[in-house]
């Protein structure tokens, strides 16, 4: 009696437990909230990005004063292209990237292909421009040969580099990925009722 009553208590904890985790996962989905396992990892991570982009910015800046930014055209571009931006605060619940967050890189486009183009920095860095982004890119008509140097704007999300603006330096030819606050400008408003 004592066995079946335990092996009761058991299953009962299981399932509960089951249930939280469930409903924690679906709340965190809903809200876009981080589960509250992962909560812990993240705030190290957000920790250690915060390092890596404060030694980027210092990087960058220093690199400013050599004179390799985007190029003289890149403060024309943000001040003309910030009026398109969408700046939708209320309508989007994703996660919104500070102005503080993006970074700007330099590289020579590597490797081109229809699923992978691969930018290397002149540290050795690699960045990769995969998937969705690859291929909006390409319907932007966004042109560009292998050797070409590539301008990136954007910043780092879950360790990956999430281009949100690209200029071909051999070109001059320049595409947005993402509006100022990360939204790919491939998924819409975020507005699905409509």
């Amino acid at each position: 009696m004592i066995k079946k009553v335990f092996f009761g208590v058991v299953l009962a904890v299981i399932f509960i437990l089951l249930v939280l985790g469930a409903v924690n996962r679906t709340l965190a989905k809903v809200n876009n909230h981080t589960p509250l396992a992962l909560e812990e990892k993240t705030q190290a991570n957000k920790s250690e990005k915060q390092s890596l982009n404060q030694k980027q910015q210092l990087e960058k800046n220093e690199g400013s004063k050599d004179g390799s930014s985007l190029g003289a055209n890149s403060d024309q571009r943000k001040q003309g292209n910030q009026g398109n931006w969408n700046n939708n605060d209320s309508a989007s619940s994703e996660h919104v990237v500070s102005p503080a967050d993006w970074v700007e890189l330099s590289g020579d486009l590597e490797e081109m292909g229809s699923d992978l183009w691969l930018i290397t920095l002149s540290d050795g860095t690699q960045i990769e421009i995969e998937g969705r982004p690859l291929s909006y890119l390409i319907e932007q008509a966004f042109d560009a040969s292998i050797g070409d140097q590539l301008a990136l704007r954007g910043f780092y999300e879950d360790g990956d580099f999430k281009v949100g603006h690209i200029v071909n330096q051999n070109t001059g030819q320049e595409t947005d990925l993402r509006n100022e606050t990360g939204q790919p400008l491939w998924s819409g408003n975020g507005w699905r009722n409509n």
